[in-house]
C-alpha cells in the first residue's frame, strides 16, 4: 500500500473520493483529508501515470462540483421542503371521506392522525 500527501485548501470529500474511485478504480483505496492535506491510499500496483493522474485530479478538485448521489439529495430534500410549504397549513378534511368506502374513511382518519403526530414531533411537543 502507498500514500500520497497533497496539499488542499478546501475539499468536497465525498466528491473527490468519487472522482478518483473512477479515474483510479482497483489501485484507490480511500483518502483522509485534514482541511489542509490530503492523504491518498493506493495498491502498491499503481502506475506513475496513476499517480500523476490523482496528482492532477487532487489540484484541479473544485469543492463546490457535487456527485450525482449528492445532487439528487439535494433535490430530495428540495422536494420535500417544497411539500412542506404546501402542506404545513393544511390539515386533511376528513368531511370528503364520509359516508364513502369505510376503508378509505379508516385510511383519511389514519393520515390525519399521522399529520398532527409528525407535526408535533417537530415542534418538540
Amino acid at each position: 500500500m502507498k500514500t500520497l500527501q497533497i496539499e488542499l485548501a478546501a475539499a468536497n470529500v465525498t466528491a473527490l473520493d468519487y472522482d478518483l474511485r473512477t479515474a483510479l478504480t482497483s489501485h484507490f483505496f480511500g483518502l483522509t483529508y485534514d482541511g489542509k492535506q490530503v492523504t491518498l491510499v493506493l495498491d502498491d500496483a499503481v502506475t506513475g501515470n496513476e499517480v500523476r493522474q490523482a496528482q492532477t485530479i487532487v489540484a484541479t478538485h473544485d469543492p463546490s462540483k457535487l456527485t450525482p448521489d449528492q445532487q439528487a439529495e439535494i433535490l430530495q430534500a428540495a422536494k420535500l421542503d417544497q411539500a412542506r410549504q404546501q402542506y404545513a397549513t393544511t390539515e386533511l378534511d376528513l368531511s370528503v371521506y364520509q359516508g364513502k368506502d369505510a376503508l378509505v374513511e379508516k385510511l383519511a382518519e389514519k393520515v390525519v392522525w399521522m399529520e398532527r403526530e409528525i407535526n408535533a414531533l417537530r415542534q418538540g411537543s
